[in-house]
Parts: C-alpha cells; structure tokens; sequence
C-alpha cells in the first residue's frame, strides 16, 4: 500500500485536478464549472496576503482557451446589440433564433467596421458570438463561428486582397476593383 497524507496534497492542485475531472465528465456544463472555479480563486485571493500563483496561472490559462464565466457571459450580448436600450432593442434570452443571433454579430461586425475599423470591437464581436453559440450549444452557430473565425473578410484583407493601399479613396476603390472582376471575367471567357 502506498503511504498517503492529506499533508501531501496541494490544495490549488486539488481544487483544479476537480475542475478538470468536471469538464472531462460533462463538458456541456464546463462554463459552471470554471464560474465556480473562478469564484473559489477570487475567495481564496481575497483571504490571503499572498495569491496563489498556480491559481492564477491556471485561470489565465484557461481564459487563453476561451474559458468565461457565467458574471462574462452576462457581458455578452450588448456587445451584439441586444438590449431595450442597445443597437437592436430586444432582449436576449434562449428563445431569440439562431439566425437572428447570427444577424445581430454579422450587424455588429459591421459597425465596428464602418464606424472605426476597430480590431477590437471586431474581436469582442467574434468572442461574444463564440460565447453565446457555446451556451446555446448550437452547432450551426458553432459553425458559422468556426468559418468565419478563419477566413472572415475585414477591411485589411480586402485592400490586401486587391492589393492597393489603405488610404485609397472610395471612388478609386471601387473603380479597381470593377477593373479587376471585368479583367477576370474576360479572362474566363477566352478559356476554351
């Protein structure tokens, strides 16, 4: 028999072997367990002079593989427009449809390019509907998330893409790109 001591035991190690033991078991609930996680850290932070940094490591690492929880997640929608007093002036809940939802972040892309071209708000945008396509478990969402998440045009991958530079003006702009789509299509049609 191989000698065992509670004295041995990490309790920071403990606390996330049973975070882990969790979310392998039922990952559909993995935003539960990480809120309760979180808040058992913030606990202990709070309770003593010295942070665990294991604790801390941990929850950063897991934040840096799209872990959120539930206080986040409440965040979330007004970043997509939802709200009496946001963008879209309904309210999210479960029963709004996927499509809608899909909308709402499409709209919400939009904006952020139109008004800024804010990478930022870009991002929070793909992050508030990886969140809420994960809460839902909507594989449609997830989806649509994961194609956009990749190959999703943006202000810079266009000009890039025709290959001019950003400063460019609208009418010019458009005037090489309607260059480009003529050039192309003639070139298609000489193709035997």
């Amino acid at each position: 028999m191989i000698p065992f001591s509670p004295s041995d035991v990490n309790p920071a190690d403990l606390l996330t072997f049973a975070y882990f033991a969790q979310a392998r078991c039922n990952p559909a609930q993995t935003v539960e367990y990480f809120t309760s996680y979180f808040n058992i850290c913030q606990m202990v932070m709070n309770m003593t002079d010295e942070p665990s940094q294991t604790l801390q490591s941990f929850i950063l690492d897991e934040r840096e593989r799209g872990r959120f929880t539930n206080e986040n997640f409440q965040e979330t929608p007004p970043i997509l427009g939802f709200g009496i007093h946001e963008n879209l002036s309904v309210e999210y809940d479960d029963d709004v449809p996927d499509e809608f939802v899909e909308n709402a972040w499409r709209e919400a892309i939009r904006r952020a390019w139109r008004e800024s071209g804010d990478g930022q708000r870009i991002s929070n945008a793909n992050d508030a509907f990886r969140r809420i396509a994960e809460m839902r478990g909507s594989e449609a969402l997830w989806k649509k998330w994961e194609q956009a998440k990749d190959g999703g045009m943006t202000p810079e991958r266009a000009y890039s893409t025709l290959e001019v530079p950003a400063e460019i003006d609208d009418g010019m702009l458009i005037t090489i790109f309607s260059m480009r789509v003529s050039t192309s299509f003639v070139a298609r049609k000489a193709v035997p």
